[in-house]
């Protein structure tokens, strides 16, 4: 977590903290296995690498600093990145999963096996573009005369860089979730197409979890750690594309800006999510799979639990607006 303290009569930050608490490996831990497992043959242990717990503590690390430098969630900062651009080894390398390190967009679940080894980043930036102009706009010396003249210079700015998706700020929605390219979690431009790389992904790591893990968890632990998170990563997914379904989009808007202040998504994508969803009610059948599930106790059907909550936000959606 990172916290810092402002002048009210001035803005300027007079302190900030940076804490890591003591749950975060293992939750870097759970999030690197359900969500690079099929792609990254360093991550399938009970315990990570230190390599690899160094590199996701890193990215943590960068994210709680963006907060001590008065840098809020921007989860925009994923949404304009093509989702086949993740799979690009080029395209990765430069500028990670995401647009901003402000972005919840932990790692690259898009990914599908043997792009690791063709060279595609696991990892968001340690700084996006968005973090750049931002770090720009909030820290760049002005010597223009007044504040008026420096707010002036620094609209400009914001003005020119409205017309630029990469550069939108989106957010945090902490409710239902209204405009869906402002999501938590999420990777791309596309919810469908990113959860059906992802949903194909953890199929492939629930089918290899025994092989994967056996040998170190004798108590099976740490494989209903990991399966409770397929499967709440499973349903994430699907609350990503259902963002689309009644979603609108919104917009910051000042004056001389380029943008609209909000309008719908478009229908046919709104569609498609819907079909979609209805789709994915006649394939749930993975998440029970009883070579994992038989020996983790008394476990309900996952597959139930989701196909439940999945019918009742369809029905429910036209309520979203």
């Amino acid at each position: 977590e990172g916290h810092f303290w402002t002048d009210p009569r001035t803005g300027e930050i007079r302190g900030a903290t940076m804490v890591l608490h003591q749950h975060v490996a293992a939750k870097i831990n759970r999030w690197r296995f359900v969500q690079t497992a099929q792609i990254d043959p360093r991550v399938r242990n009970v315990v990570m690498p230190r390599e690899v717990m160094d590199e996701s503590l890193a990215y943590v690390a960068a994210h709680e600093m963006g907060h001590c430098l008065g840098l809020a969630h921007n989860m925009a900062g994923s949404s304009a990145i093509p989702v086949d651009s993740l799979r690009s080894a080029t395209f990765t390398q430069k500028y990670g999963t995401t647009a901003s390190i402000m972005d919840y967009a932990r790692f690259n679940y898009v990914a599908q096996p043997g792009d690791f080894e063709r060279g595609v980043r696991m990892m968001p930036p340690r700084f996006g573009v968005y973090d750049r102009f931002l770090v720009k706009w909030n820290y760049t010396p002005l010597f223009a005369g007044s504040p008026e003249a420096e707010y002036a210079i620094t609209s400009q700015w914001l003005r020119e860089a409205s017309a630029d998706p990469a550069l939108r700020y989106g957010k945090q929605q902490f409710s239902e979730p209204l405009d869906p390219r402002s999501l938590s979690e999420d990777l791309g431009d596309d919810h469908v197409k990113a959860s059906e790389y992802g949903i194909s992904n953890l199929k492939y790591v629930l089918s290899h979890l025994n092989a994967w893990t056996e040998s170190d968890d004798r108590d099976y632990s740490y494989r209903k750690t990991i399966y409770n998170g397929i499967v709440n990563q499973y349903f994430t997914y699907l609350n990503h594309v259902y963002a689309d379904v009644g979603g609108v989009y919104l917009y910051e808007k000042h004056v001389g800006d380029s943008v609209e202040h909000y309008r719908s998504v478009p229908r046919e994508r709104q569609v498609r999510a819907l079909e979609f969803l209805l789709g994915q009610l006649d394939d749930m059948e993975w998440l029970d799979d009883r070579s994992v599930t038989g020996n983790l106790g008394l476990v309900a059907s996952a597959a139930d639990a989701v196909c439940e909550a999945v019918m009742k936000a369809v029905v429910a959606s036209p309520s979203k607006v």
